[in-house]
């Protein structure tokens, strides 16, 4: 499934993400290094809001960083990574 991020009706990021589980109330999301997807980035001196709030489109990423699960139960959502 694509989980993704927008602003103003546009995308910021999104990755597709593998469904781990889900049985109607839970469920649990896999994002694997190596995935490709598309955002923002960062500049080189680490900000983003500018463009984040701007008329750009995002560009395509590799998600390099540890593995990621996301998970919602009930009113939580919980993200876990892990190197």
């Amino acid at each position: 499934m694509e989980l993704r991020s927008t602003y103003r009706g546009r995308v910021r990021w999104s990755f597709p993400h593998r469904v781990v589980t889900d049985d109607g109330e839970q469920f649990a999301l896999h994002l694997a290094p190596g995935v490709n997807g598309v955002g923002m980035g960062r500049d080189p001196d680490g900000r983003y809001l500018e463009r984040w709030v701007s008329d750009e489109p995002p560009h395509p990423l590799v998600w390099l960083q540890a593995p990621m699960v996301v998970r919602n139960g009930g009113w939580r959502r919980r993200i876990m990574r892990w190197t």
